[in-house]
């Protein structure tokens, strides 16, 4: 997804989400094929100065932002009050939610432990570190261990693996022009077989089908 915000690019890949902020104007355009949702309100006082057209980091869309985006769009359109009023308050469920997982102000409010074994699959997901590891990098049991990935992140550590290696994927086949067999082995997957596989179960598409969806564009050299 390509966003223009008040005459500035800003990028947004696959299965990521994020929160932007426009005085002026903004234009989105998106893949063939891409599934988006996004929602919108008016702010009546600016959380960030009006040069800061994105705020805080791009996030994986997890299982919990998933749900709250499904439940408002099912609401509809306006229809009653009651209705438009179950709709705001999941949009700002959604904001609450996006707060959480990005870490804007409330990551003392995450374990500890959950934060270190996170971070470390985000920096390792390619070594597919197993359950034990990832408990004894946490410092704690593995079952513990699990207890708050479904407790704080709607999943369990290796979904969450297999999640962060699949997006790393999917950046990769969309927006470089690496070979399969090469993406395979810097993410992980170990052949071109297993990473098609895997990609197919994520999105509903093989990585040929996805890249002949026209998504990377060449940089070149001084361009």
């Amino acid at each position: 997804m390509s966003t223009v915000i008040d005459g500035g690019r800003r990028e947004l890949h696959a299965g990521e989400c994020g929160i932007f902020i426009n005085t002026t104007g903004r234009r989105s355009t998106y893949a063939p094929g891409s599934q988006v949702q996004w929602c919108e309100t008016p702010l009546l006082e600016l959380p960030a100065p009006v040069e800061q057209d994105f705020l805080g980091d791009r996030i994986r869309a997890s299982p919990r932002i998933r749900t709250l985006f499904r439940e408002g769009i099912g609401c509809g359109p306006y229809v009653s009050l009651a209705l438009d009023t179950l709709r705001n308050a999941l949009g700002e469920a959604l904001f609450a939610a996006w707060r959480i997982e990005a870490g804007e102000g409330m990551a003392g409010h995450m374990p500890a432990p959950l934060l270190a074994a996170r971070s470390y699959i985000d920096l390792h997901y390619a070594e597919k570190p197993d359950l034990e590891t990832l408990a004894a990098v946490a410092g704690i049991t593995p079952p513990y261990l699990i207890d708050l990935f479904r407790r704080h992140q709607g999943t369990t550590p290796m979904r969450y693996l297999r999640a962060v290696r699949a997006q790393a994927a999917l950046r990769l086949i969309r927006h470089t022009d690496m070979s399969l067999a090469r993406i395979a082995d810097s993410t992980g997957y170990g052949s071109a077989f297993h990473l098609s596989r895997e990609i197919r179960q994520f999105h509903d598409l093989s990585p040929r089908q996805i890249r002949q969806q026209g998504t990377f564009q060449p940089v070149h050299p001084g361009g």
